[in-house]
C-alpha cells in the first residue's frame, strides 16, 4: 500500500527532521544553558557584596530570584509553547538568556537583580520546553535524548563550579566571570537553528490535536498545528499508518484537552510533583548548606566541597543509564526505589557516620541522585500520551518542585536559628533528619509515579 502524499507518515516525518547528531548536540548545548547562569553567582557572592555593598539576605536572594520566575512562570510556559512553537520558543529563550547576561554587565545592583530575573524566564521555558520537545520531534529516540539532556544537567554546573572562581580571578571581575558563561548560549543558538525549520506533520494525530488549556476549553487540530513543526506526536497507531484512513480515524480518536483543573486534582500527577519537588530541595539544600554543615562539626572547610565533586561524578553516569534504561520498561518502581534509597542511605550516611566512612556514603547519594535525576525528568514524558500532556505535567511539577526549592534552603537555615536560640545542641542533626524525612516521603511518591499508567487515561476514567 502507497504513502499518502497529503498526510506524513512518521517514516516521513523523521526523515524530515534533522539528524541525531544535530539533535544530540542541541539538546546538550541547550541543557548545559540551564544552570551556570544561577549557580556561578554563589561562587562570587563576596565579590558582589563587597562591590555592591549588599547585607547577606540581599545576596542570598541573588540565587532566590531566578528560582522565583521558575515558580512564578512554569505553568505559562506550555501555552507559549502552543502559541510560537517549541522549538521557536526554545530558541527565543536562548536570546532571553544572552540579554539576561548582557544586563548583568551594567554596574548596578538593580540591573543584577533585573538580570538575574531575566535569565530566570529563559531558564523556565528550557526547563519545561525541552523535554516536551524530545517527545514531539524525537518520539523513538526519547531514551538516549533524556539521557543527554539530564547529563548537561550535571555537566553545567560541574564547570560553573570549577571555572567561574578562576576566571573571575584571572580576569580581575566577577561580571566578566558571569558573562564567561554566556559563550554557552552563544555556541547552542546555531546548533538549534536547525530544529526551527518548518516541518509538516500528520494532522490527525493525538498530540496535534490534544492542546492543555487552563480552563478545560478544548483547542482544535487548527490550533495544534499552528503551534509549529514539533507539537505531533509520532508515536503510537497515527506513526504507524500508511494510509489515509488510519489518519483520519487519528483524528477522530484524539482524547479531549487536559484541563489544568483536572491535574490538580489527579494523585499521579500530585505522585510525579512530589518526587521531583523531593529532589529539588534536596539539590539546592544540600548544596547550599552542607559544607557550613561540615565545617561545624569540625571536618574542614574544603570536605563539603570534596563530596559534592563525588556526588556529581557518580550521578552523571548512572543519570545517563537511567534516563535511557527507564523508556525501555513498563514499570519505572525500581528506578524510583533505587533513586530514594541511594539519596537517603547517602545522606544520612554522609552527616551522621563516621567521618572516614563519609566519602564511601557520598558514593551512594551519588548513586541515587544520578538514578532519581533520571527518573524524575522522565516521568512527564513517561506517564503521558501527547505532547500537551507532557508539557503540562513538567509544567505542574517543575512549578511544585521550584516552589518547595525557594523555600528549602531559607527554611532549613531559619530551623537551624530558631534551634539554636533555643538551646538545641545540633540543630543540623534534626535539620538533616527532616532531609531524610523528605526522602522517605518521596519513596512513596515514587511507589504510585513509577507504575505503568497515563495521565490521560485516569483523567478520562
Amino acid at each position: 500500500m502507497t504513502e499518502p502524499t497529503g498526510a506524513p507518515t512518521g517514516r516521513a516525518q523523521r526523515a524530515a527532521r534533522p539528524s541525531m547528531l544535530i539533535a544530540l548536540l542541541g539538546i546538550f548545548f541547550v541543557g548545559l544553558n540551564l544552570r551556570p547562569a544561577i549557580i556561578s553567582v554563589a561562587f562570587v557572592i563576596p565579590d558582589i557584596r563587597s562591590d555592591l555593598a549588599l547585607g547577606a539576605t540581599a545576596a542570598g536572594l541573588l540565587t532566590t530570584v531566578p528560582l522565583l520566575a521558575f515558580v512564578l512562570l512554569s505553568m505559562r510556559a506550555p501555552g507559549w509553547g502552543r502559541r510560537f512553537g517549541l522549538a521557536r520558543t526554545i530558541l527565543a529563550a536562548l536570546v532571553i538568556l544572552m540579554v539576561g547576561f548582557a544586563i548583568r554587565l551594567v554596574p548596578s545592583a538593580t540591573a543584577l537583580f533585573i538580570g538575574m530575573a531575566v535569565v530566570g524566564v529563559a531558564i523556565t521555558i528550557g526547563n519545561v520546553l525541552l523535554p516536551a520537545f524530545i517527545k514531539a520531534r524525537y518520539p523513538d529516540k526519547g531514551g538516549i535524548l533524556m539521557g543527554v539532556y539530564t547529563v548537561s544537567l550535571y555537566a553545567g554546573p560541574a564547570l560553573a563550579s570549577g571555572l567561574t572562581l578562576p576566571i573571575a580571578r584571572a580576569t580581575g571581575s566577577w561580571r566578566i566571570a558571569l558573562l564567561s558563561w554566556g559563550i554557552l548560549a552563544v555556541i547552542a543558538l546555531p546548533l538549534w537553528l536547525p530544529q526551527v525549520g518548518k516541518v509538516k506533520l500528520r494532522p490527525g494525530t493525538p498530540a496535534a490535536t490534544v492542546q492543555l488549556t487552563e480552563n478545560g476549553g478544548a483547542s482544535g487540530a487548527a490550533e495544534g498545528a499552528s503551534a509549529g513543526e514539533e507539537t505531533a506526536d509520532a508515536s503510537g497507531a497515527a506513526e504507524n499508518s500508511t494510509d489515509a484512513s488510519g489518519a483520519a480515524s487519528s483524528a477522530k480518536a484524539a482524547p479531549p484537552a487536559i484541563a489544568m483543573s483536572s491535574m490538580l486534582r489527579s494523585p499521579l500527577a500530585w505522585a510525579v510533583s512530589v518526587y521531583f519537588a523531593v529532589l529539588s530541595v534536596l539539590f539546592y539544600t544540600v548544596n547550599a548548606w552542607l559544607p557550613t554543615m561540615f565545617l561545624e562539626q569540625g571536618r574542614g572547610e574544603n570536605a563539603g566541597g570534596e563530596m559534592l565533586t563525588v556526588v556529581n561524578l557518580v550521578a552523571i553516569p548512572c543519570a545517563l543509564a537511567v534516563s535511557i534504561l527507564v523508556h525501555r520498561t513498563r514499570s519505572q518502581v525500581w528506578a524510583t526505589s533505587i533513586g530514594s534509597l541511594g539519596l537517603g542511605v547517602g545522606l544520612a550516611g554522609m552527616y551522621f557516620a563516621p567521618a572516614h566512612l563519609g566519602m564511601a556514603f557520598a558514593v551512594f547519594f551519588g548513586i541515587g541522585h544520578g538514578t532519581a535525576t533520571g527518573i524524575a525528568f522522565s516521568l512527564a514524558m513517561l506517564r503521558t500520551r501527547t505532547v500537551a500532556g507532557t508539557a503540562g505535567l513538567g509544567a505542574l511539577s517543575q512549578t511544585a518542585g521550584y516552589t518547595c526549592s525557594a523555600i528549602g534552603p531559607v527554611g532549613a537555615g531559619a530551623l537551624h536559628d530558631v534551634l539554636s536560640g533555643g538551646g538545641v545542641a545540633q540543630p543540623w542533626s534534626v535539620v538533616m533528619a527532616g532531609l531524610v524525612a523528605l526522602v522517605v516521603l518521596q519513596f512513596l511518591a515514587g511507589l504510585w509515579a513509577g507504575r505503568d499508567r497515563y495521565l490521560e487515561d485516569a483523567l478520562n476514567n
